[in-house]
């Protein structure tokens, strides 16, 4: 007779491969044209058992996990929506030979681009200290219609940048900073236009530009506080008298000659730059200048002996000049008048 611990023994070992038997034979009706395989599929299907096919691949909608490696492959898409990250703070890329985008716009929204008081920036490098765009050996190359836009008060390039058109550059302050056009050209050197006919108007003037006119065979100068171009060439006027003259009176050429309204020096079309007088008494001088007996300019002074002014800017036509007493003026002893002008077209 068995004892008891013989019968306990023998009924484990019963068991256990009663229990074998049941796994092989579920095994066994999971194979092959069972039910299961059956319904197992690498489509995207929902609630059934996922079955690769023949290359090892199968179809899937949302895929939720703590990391995704790719062994040497890549992520496609046939609608364009390739990922969408909804929570978490970074994407960290290792060892990238390149990110080809092949898109009409790249969105940048939320807050997972780093974001500096409201305003949203693309980070291109590894610095962590900073909150604007640096690249460090990066080769940007725009395409049209839209330029590359970098809205930062620091970005540093090096490299190739390959750009159309670089807008709303600040005022340079260091030797290696950007400057624009309109910059350039109010702080270059002075421009020389050649020969030419009219006076120039583009690019824009600046003080000192020259360009020789054929027509009138002198050469001109931009005056920029006087904003048109006049020649290089001054020409003198003057007159006065050796006794006193009376208010509205005319004076005399210094070779002699009366000024009338309709006698005086013949001269071309220019500018008055400049005039000065003298007199024996102290008392309030106003000198008129006429061309044509037309007044085209006055100068005056209170109360004293003599003044001058180099700011004037008496344009007048070609004709008859001639130079008198102001009419408001006070009577005059010994007045000595010069003047400057300079030649337009």
């Amino acid at each position: 007779m068995m004892s008891q611990k013989s019968v306990i023994i023998i009924i484990c070992i019963f068991m256990v491969i009663a229990y074998t038997m049941l796994i092989t034979t579920l095994v066994i009706n999971v194979g092959s044209g069972s039910k299961f395989e059956k319904s197992a599929t690498n489509t995207n299907t929902a609630n059934t058992i996922v079955r690769r096919d023949a290359s090892g691949a199968f179809s899937a909608g949302t895929i939720t996990g703590h990391d995704i490696f790719l062994d040497g492959g890549h992520i496609t898409s046939a609608n364009g929506n390739i990922m969408s990250i909804t929570d978490g703070d970074d994407i960290t890329l290792t060892t990238i030979n390149s990110i080809q985008l092949d898109a009409l716009e790249i969105n940048i929204m939320g807050d997972a681009i780093i974001n500096n008081a409201g305003e949203k920036y693309l980070k291109i490098g590894s610095d962590t200290t900073t909150s604007y765009i640096k690249s460090y050996t990066p080769d940007f190359e725009t395409v049209a219609p839209e330029p590359l836009q970098i809205i930062s008060s620091v970005v540093t390039l090096t490299g190739i940048l390959n750009v159309s058109t670089i807008q709303n550059l600040s005022e340079p302050v260091n030797n290696s900073d950007a400057v624009n056009k309109l910059y350039c050209d109010t702080k270059s050197p002075r421009k020389d236009y050649g020969t030419l006919l009219l006076d120039p108007i583009s690019p824009t003037l600046q003080a000192g530009d020259m360009y020789y006119n054929s027509d009138m065979n002198n050469s001109m100068t931009y005056d920029m506080s006087r904003s048109k171009w006049l020649s290089v060439a001054v020409l003198t006027e003057g007159g006065g008298s050796s006794g006193r003259t009376v208010s509205g009176a005319y004076y005399r050429r210094f070779n002699g000659k009366q000024y009338t309204a309709t006698s005086g020096v013949y001269v071309p079309k220019g500018t008055i730059v400049y005039m000065g007088f003298s007199t024996d008494n102290e008392v309030v001088h106003g000198v008129e200048i006429l061309v044509n007996g037309v007044v085209i300019g006055t100068h005056t002074a209170s109360t004293s002996s003599r003044s001058s002014s180099s700011i004037v800017d008496y344009d007048f036509d070609e004709g008859v000049m001639a130079i008198r007493q102001a009419s408001t003026a006070a009577n005059t002893d010994g007045m000595q008048v010069v003047l400057y002008y300079k030649l337009r077209i």
